[in-house]
């Protein structure tokens, strides 16, 4: 999809009905292992058992230290040197060293795309940010035939590695113990991953949480989930996407404006690389941040809050054009 490219637009409830399931399932689960960012980081023997207080929602991990192969650019990235479109990583996992291929996902950022937010007086912000040169990586592991990876690198490494049906590793920064080292890793099976009570996803779908993180790990992997071999042949076709933040989910990531439009982004890439073996690519067109308060009446109902919503999407489809939105909220 080049810059001139127009988006070919299709409208398949099917498919939007399955996106807003799995782009839940991404927020509410994948999105739970988060590094308790005041936990102590002076403490610098990597033993999993002496750490295992650190991380919330994890019932165990271990310690990875990641090593930039091509490029080797590891210490300069972290402070903000601009990502590469290709780049190999070597990390280790249950004592295996795995080596994986990354490659920037250059359409996952529509043409067009742009970043929206609020001033503390309700000011309207609008930012057009390129759609080229962002953190969020797509790849698989070297010498490993159908396997996967999705993550980020705006700040260390965070994803889903998908060895194969069986296996699967998330991966996330730790605090670094000084601004000159190396920042320690946790790495875990995506079994381990402890869910936090809650309703994820349970309004859109009978699946459980576990079902519904399983099925989107096996729907990433190649070509052992089966889908690129049913859709070869097929034309690619895309989705535009807005995604919506609201109040309480701007406040979760304690009020940080980057931190939120990351983790928005970083789901996004998880879902497009699930749809990209079914020859379908969800691009974001657009990000918006309810920074200082609703802009809809958000209530622990989901069919009130879901009309509310759509009423306000067909308001702003004249400004912000898209083929489908998604409102991300904790209440």
């Amino acid at each position: 999809m080049s810059p001139g490219e127009r988006l070919t637009r299709f409208k398949l409830c099917s498919v939007y009905s399955h996106l807003s399931l799995y782009l839940i399932v991404v927020i509410c689960c994948v999105g739970s292992f988060v590094s308790d960012q005041n936990a102590a980081a002076e403490e610098q023997r990597p033993n999993p058992q002496e750490n295992n207080h650190r991380i919330e929602h994890l019932e165990s991990y271990e310690i990875t230290y990641p090593h930039w192969l091509q490029p080797a650019r590891h210490r300069r990235s972290i402070h903000g040197e601009k990502h590469p479109s290709e780049a190999e990583v070597l990390i280790t996992a249950e004592g295996e060293e795995m080596t994986l291929r990354l490659h920037r996902n250059e359409q996952l950022l529509a043409p067009g795309y742009q970043e929206i937010w609020y001033s503390p007086s309700g000011s309207r912000q609008t930012s057009y940010s390129p759609s080229t040169g962002h953190c969020f990586y797509h790849g698989d592991v070297q010498g490993v035939e159908g396997s996967s990876v999705a993550l980020s690198t705006c700040s260390g490494l965070r994803g889903l590695v998908t060895v194969n049906t069986s296996v699967s590793y998330l991966i996330e920064p730790l605090p670094a113990v000084t601004m000159d080292t190396q920042p320690p890793h946790a790495v875990f099976r995506a079994e381990n991953l402890r869910l936090p009570n809650g309703t994820c996803g349970q309004h859109h779908s009978n699946q459980g949480q576990g079902e519904g993180l399983g099925d989107l790990i096996q729907g990433m992997m190649s070509p052992w989930g089966g889908r690129e071999r049913r859709d070869v042949g097929q034309s690619m076709k895309y989705v535009e996407l807005l995604l919506v933040a609201d109040h309480a989910e701007f406040q979760k990531h304690g009020g940080d404006l980057n931190r939120t439009k990351t983790k928005l982004l970083e789901a996004a890439n998880y879902v497009d690389k699930y749809y990209k073996s079914l020859s379908i690519r969800v691009a974001v067109i657009g990000l918006e941040v309810w920074s200082d308060q609703d802009r809809i009446s958000v209530s622990g109902n989901p069919y009130s809050t879901l009309g509310a919503f759509l009423a306000w999407r067909r308001k702003q489809l004249h400004t912000l054009p898209n083929d489908n939105a998604q409102l991300i909220t904790l209440v």
